[in-house]
């Protein structure tokens, strides 16, 4: 008697009830439609974030590139300006300073050893093999050289303006010591 109940209304509105079957599975459709759209605006929404990311690293790359390029043009403008010409008066922003900040805006307290890290060996120079290993030293070899105590000392030291010496020598030393712990952890 139970099934003949629920059959017979079915069978009397057979309309209406396909008519709701129909309105349903359109309905299902259409959230089916769009929740395809939803998750393929959010896939190509994600895959534009990874290009902008992937540019973004490019041009940082390109500007550490170009900041090392300017640290070894700045040296050696340094080293031969004190040869070519009278002995300059240099400031503390004149010294090339191993660090991603140049120019007037640098002082003593950005020169961390954390700063000096990175500059001298970022991540896109590390593959893991023994060439890492070996640039690494060769780096960490030409800083020494150039912030070793004395040969600073003879060719930067003499040129510096007399009130700008002490914060000289204390970033230097900060370099020199960075560079030494740099240096120990290296095998």
């Amino acid at each position: 008697m139970f099934i003949c109940e629920i059959m017979y209304p079915r069978k009397k509105h057979a309309a209406e009830f396909a008519e709701h079957e129909r309105k349903k599975a359109e309905c299902e459709a259409r959230r089916a439609r769009e929740e395809a759209i939803h998750a393929e605006t959010r896939r190509l929404e994600r895959e534009e974030e990874q290009r902008r990311k992937k540019r973004r690293r490019s041009r940082e790359r390109m500007r550490e590139v170009e900041m090392r390029k300017a640290y070894d043009v700045r040296w050696k403008d340094l080293l031969t300006s004190g040869k070519d010409e009278a002995q300059l008066e240099l400031r503390f922003h004149d010294v090339p300073w191993p660090i991603a900040v140049h120019g007037s805006s640098v002082s003593v307290k950005d020169i961390t050893a954390d700063a000096i890290s990175a500059f001298l060996f970022h991540l896109e120079d590390s593959s893991g093999d023994g060439d890492d290993t070996k640039m690494r030293k060769d780096k960490l070899r030409e800083t020494m050289l150039r912030f070793h105590p004395d040969k600073f000392e003879a060719r930067v030291m003499s040129r510096i303006a007399e009130k700008d010496k002490a914060m000289v020598r204390e970033a230097a030393s900060v370099v020199v010591r960075t560079v030494s712990d740099l240096m120990s952890g290296i095998k």
